[in-house]
């Protein structure tokens, strides 16, 4: 009776582990164990409390990637909508760059950096005497 008087009146304080049957006993609580029920009967079975869920490392990088995905996807489109009222439907109409035709010449041959022969005649007499002199 003198426990339950000094906790209604606020002057004793009661925890989980330091409760009024405690209090009362005078014995310590033993951990995982539940007193006044049948054995084998735990706190968390006895109380109902929620088992903690496993979360994968690879479910959370799969989320934090995902929600990486959507915040992009949001930038995109603000950037997409701003640029919409600027386009102009003009710039369909013009006739398309055409590339430049293909050299028949292919540049990723071994021979491609021999500078080509001239196509003015030598005169090999000329050279001939500017070596003799």
């Amino acid at each position: 009776d003198d426990l339950q008087k000094h906790v209604s009146e606020g002057t004793l304080t009661v925890s989980r582990s330091n409760d009024i049957l405690t209090l009362a006993l005078g014995t310590p609580e033993h951990g995982g164990r539940v007193r006044g029920v049948e054995a084998g009967v735990s706190l968390t079975q006895l109380f109902n409390f929620p088992r903690q869920q496993r979360v994968k490392f690879a479910d959370k990088l799969k989320e934090s990637v995902m929600e990486a995905v959507r915040a992009e996807r949001e930038i995109l489109w603000k950037q997409i909508n701003q640029l919409i009222p600027n386009f102009d439907p003009n710039l369909l109409n013009k006739t398309p760059i055409t590339p430049s035709p293909k050299n028949p010449m292919s540049d990723k041959a071994s021979c491609s950096n021999v500078i080509p022969f001239p196509l003015e005649e030598v005169n090999p007499t000329n050279d001939a005497d500017a070596t003799k002199k």
